[in-house]
């Protein structure tokens, strides 16, 4: 299992704990371009505002689910999987 997360919103070391647990192997990652070479499955979720005591806090880490970082992930796709990707569009 791979964790990809800005310093600070990491997975909760309970649920990191949780799964070691089970003998699944964990890695973690600052970047998506660092993590997705190696990975089969993604599931991305927003970073919410509503978590961050102030928007600078928000503005520092919100980059990472940004449109930019969306395309970077199209073409991924389009280089792994061909022609399954490429009928995506933003």
């Amino acid at each position: 299992m791979r964790y990809v997360s800005p310093p600070g919103l990491g997975m909760p070391n309970h649920i990191v704990q949780f799964i070691a647990s089970k003998g699944i192997s964990q890695e973690k990652f600052e970047s998506l371009e660092a993590a997705l070479p190696e990975t089969d499955v993604l599931y991305m979720t927003r970073i919410q505002r509503e978590r961050f005591a102030s928007q600078e806090e928000y503005d520092s880490v919100s980059r990472l689910g940004s449109l930019q970082n969306t395309k970077m992930l199209l073409c991924m796709l389009r280089w792994a999987c061909g022609y399954a990707a490429s009928t995506v569009r933003l």
